[in-house]
């Protein structure tokens, strides 16, 4: 496995792509488009190419899950439902001409579903008392969970469908783009430690999971909105110290925080979180 860098405005290094796949002799892209990203005009050549020869793409679109935009050069297409949305388990597989199973043909996760519907219940719980041994069930149920998720393909869960099947997704997509404008139009007046990943609001072509941007302490703001009730995540762990490719790679693991502008949201909210921004 060889991972590839990432620009500083969360674009994907063409070049470093391009060595990993003709020098590193790697046949495989994962790529996973940043926060409502769609793929450059760049990024789409180098790819087109290295399909061309064979090489098989997949594209992971669970930060743009709302995205139609399809692709001749991408082999297959995923994305988590359980990022977006209260349930419990869920995804979708598209594969560009290839056979996939049929779903009837697959049994759902009955101990993943139980272990994390429990998980997501006192999660909840959590966050409306802040008893810290809930949290810490809450963990252990989930870690449980993803261990009994591994070991085949399940079907999404009938509790997933019928969550899914009342999602208004008009709504959802066009809530979060206006939170994420709104934030974008207002931080730059309101707080001069955040630093927006994208020049420019045309970047965001899709409904994105969250309001990326940079701050030089990152614990340091991410436990000044957690003390008013706003969870902002982290990009994610480093797992692997060779996803660090680059010091450019390697700034944004560890200066990259992540704003909520899902769903439950809207201008009231977003206005509060410019609020507090000011006080940054």
């Amino acid at each position: 496995m060889v991972f590839v860098g990432v620009n500083l405005d969360l674009s994907l290094d063409v070049e470093d792509l391009a060595r990993c796949y003709w020098v590193e002799a790697a046949r495989a892209v994962v790529l996973h488009p940043f926060y409502g990203r769609e793929l450059s005009q760049e990024e789409e050549e180098v790819l087109s190419q290295l399909s061309a020869d064979g090489g098989l793409v997949i594209l992971d679109m669970t930060q743009g899950i709302f995205s139609d935009k399809r692709y001749d050069f991408v082999d297959y297409y995923v994305g988590s439902l359980r990022k977006w949305f209260p349930m419990p388990d869920g995804g979708y597989l598209e594969a560009n001409g290839a056979l996939l199973p049929s779903v009837e043909e697959l049994k759902e996760n009955v101990p993943f579903v139980s272990d994390q519907r429990d998980a997501m219940y006192l999660r909840g719980q959590y966050f409306r008392s802040g008893d810290a041994g809930l949290k810490c069930i809450s963990v252990r149920l989930n870690k449980r969970a993803e261990g009994q998720s591994l070991d085949d393909i399940h079907r999404m869960s009938d509790f997933s469908l019928g969550v899914f099947a009342g999602v208004d997704i008009d709504a959802t997509y066009r809530v979060r783009m206006d939170n994420f404008a709104q934030l974008f139009e207002l931080r730059s007046s309101a707080c001069r430690v955040a630093r927006s990943p994208f020049a420019s609001l045309d970047l965001v072509a899709t409904s994105p999971l969250y309001f990326p941007m940079y701050v030089e302490d990152v614990l340091s703001v991410q436990s000044f909105f957690a003390g008013e009730g706003i969870y902002c995540p982290r990009l994610w762990p480093v797992d692997y110290p060779e996803v660090l490719v680059s010091d450019g790679v390697r700034y944004i693991y560890e200066h990259l925080l992540c704003v909520p502008v899902d769903q439950r949201y809207g201008a009231v909210e977003m206005q509060q979180i410019v609020n507090l921004m000011r006080e940054l």
